[in-house]
């Protein structure tokens, strides 16, 4: 009976409100976005890590943008009107953050500030399992309405605990409002293994 309770969680996520542009590792052709007003270019320094360039279609100055270097390859969920990039960004083993660039007129691009702090303040006012209470946690799965209007992604994480609980919430992002929602999601169905 607890897997019917996930089956609608799963449809959701499967069905999505609009799926973004992503891209999987930085071995493969550059993400282009979806009016092909600019690509992202991914590629490996080995001194300071993967280096992702914004590379847009119209030249004009910049022409192109260098974002932050990390150590891991990031994923990239473009809005369907190509104003806004959500990065999903592997910080450490475990761990990812969420980063929402807002691509301007000018090519340029702003970051909203905090986030992926704000989309866990918005998890944890709606699940049993705080962010403090959980490890490896991460943003995984993000969809653009088709309005560029709202992206929503799942926040999860592993209790800290022995128990090895999986904790996640559904999260919108509303863009006009500069404000989250979430819904909780049922727990994992599949039994949790124990460590030794």
């Amino acid at each position: 009976m607890r897997a019917l309770r996930f089956i609608p969680a799963l449809l959701l996520l499967a069905c999505g409100l609009c799926r973004g542009e992503e891209k999987k590792s930085p071995e493969e052709a550059p993400l282009v976005s979806p009016k092909k007003s600019f690509s992202i270019i991914s590629k490996h320094d080995e001194a300071t890590g993967f280096i992702d360039k914004l590379q847009f279609a119209a030249g004009g100055n910049p022409g192109e943008l260098v974002l932050p270097p990390h150590s891991y390859p990031g994923s990239y969920y473009i809005s369907p009107d190509d104003r806004w990039i959500l990065r999903l960004q592997q910080i450490c083993a475990g761990y990812n953050e969420a980063i929402l660039y807002h691509v301007e007129d000018n090519q340029r691009i702003s970051e909203v500030m905090d986030f992926d702090k704000n989309a866990w303040r918005a998890s944890d006012a709606v699940s049993s399992l705080k962010r403090s209470e959980l490890e490896d946690t991460g943003v995984i799965r993000a969809d653009w309405a088709v309005d560029s209007a709202a992206v929503t992604f799942r926040v999860i994480g592993k209790s800290a605990d022995r128990s090895y609980r999986f904790n996640g919430s559904l999260v919108t992002y509303h863009i006009a409002k500069n404000s989250f929602t979430a819904k909780p999601l049922p727990d994992d169905p599949a039994p949790q293994k124990k460590r030794n």
